[in-house]
């Protein structure tokens, strides 16, 4: 195996532990941030329990009010991560295939690793803010900083979207008794 398809091949596990955590973090966040009381996991059939992640999208979108721009980002990172996923048939052979190839799992890697800091900022601050819980108290200089930079950065959004949560998913529990 040549460099190119070595560097190829270490994109493609970037990707996919990228792909997971994001996948990970929606899973969690509608689990517990944007859980519906009405419905609780341990309640459901296996069916409900393996669920897609189109699923899990559509969940979060019932939940909570997502900026338009957020919503896009969401089912492009679905459609691109089916694509890695199912139908991932670049030619590795050719340089061509391969350029390609790395310029997808460059843009899937950082559209999921945006997705999981989202969603973890979404998590930090619903507990901070809901429950008291900071997690950066106690922690060493550098990890401070790291959450900090999360904050500055995905913090305001979150915040947007947790507030949609609330009036979204009041609007559901009054339709469901009309």
């Amino acid at each position: 195996m040549d460099r190119d398809q070595r560097k190829l091949f270490v994109a493609v596990g970037v990707c996919l532990m990228s792909v997971q955590l994001a996948e990970r973090a929606l899973q969690e966040s509608i689990d517990t941030v944007f859980d519906d009381e009405t419905v609780r996991l341990s309640e459901q059939s296996e069916p409900e329990r393996k669920q897609t992640l189109g699923d899990f999208v559509k969940k979060l979108k019932k939940r909570a009010k997502l900026p338009y721009h957020i919503r896009e980002r969401f089912f492009d990172f679905i459609k691109m991560r089916n694509q890695f996923i199912h139908e991932f048939d670049f030619d590795f052979q050719t340089e061509k295939g391969r350029e390609q190839a790395e310029a997808f799992l460059i843009k899937l890697s950082s559209l999921a690793t945006a997705i999981a800091l989202l969603l973890t900022a979404i998590l930090q601050a619903s507990a901070k803010d809901e429950y008291g819980v900071d997690f950066s108290e106690g922690e060493a200089d550098e990890n401070r900083r790291i959450l900090k930079a999360l904050e500055n950065q995905f913090g305001p959004l979150a915040r947007e979207i947790l507030a949609g949560r609330n009036k979204v998913l009041a609007r559901s529990k009054m339709g469901t008794r009309s």
